[in-house]
């Protein structure tokens, strides 16, 4: 995201906050979690201080192989992180894009990878989208990956509904 930044200002090119404010979303995160999501939420925590980097590379790898696979285990076991931390922040962002790109020819968004899927077909039903993987601009300029989630899509405003 730092690096998407500077590039931006690099170009002057505007940069614009899309996401939710985080305070209001943990909130009704928090709300709206069952005793059991947020008991599997704890564990998982605790675990995670414990999980070497390259178990969760290995994770990274398989969700790559099948997010839709990956994202409906999540979904199973935390409904409403899903809902919230997902579904309505896609909403959120895919609005906020839309409002941003009326105003531009081109808009690039930085995005987790969570986001992609759910928002790619949001995006599609007003403009032409390019995806680009983090992992696979990084091969292509110095031949090694990364762990990190993120994307940008190009949205061409004169795509008609």
């Amino acid at each position: 995201m730092i690096a998407a930044s500077d590039a931006a200002g690099e170009i002057g090119a505007k940069i614009a906050l899309i996401d939710m404010d985080a305070v209001t979303m943990f909130a009704k995160l928090r709300k709206s979690m069952s005793f059991k999501e947020k008991a599997f939420m704890v564990v998982g925590t605790v675990m995670a201080l414990f999980t070497r980097k390259s178990t969760v590379e290995k994770e990274l790898a398989e969700y790559q192989k099948d997010e839709e696979r990956f994202m409906k285990e999540v979904e199973k076991a935390y409904p409403s992180i899903t809902r919230i931390l997902i579904d309505e922040r896609n909403r959120f962002m895919v609005d906020r894009l839309k409002e941003i790109s009326a105003q531009s020819n081109v808009t690039v968004a930085i995005i987790g990878d969570g986001h992609v899927a759910g928002m790619q077909k949001m995006i599609s039903e007003f403009a032409d989208i390019e995806i680009w993987r983090l992992d696979d601009l990084q091969n292509k300029w110095t031949g090694t990956g990364n762990a990190e989630m993120t994307l940008s899509f190009d949205i061409n405003p004169e795509h008609k509904i």
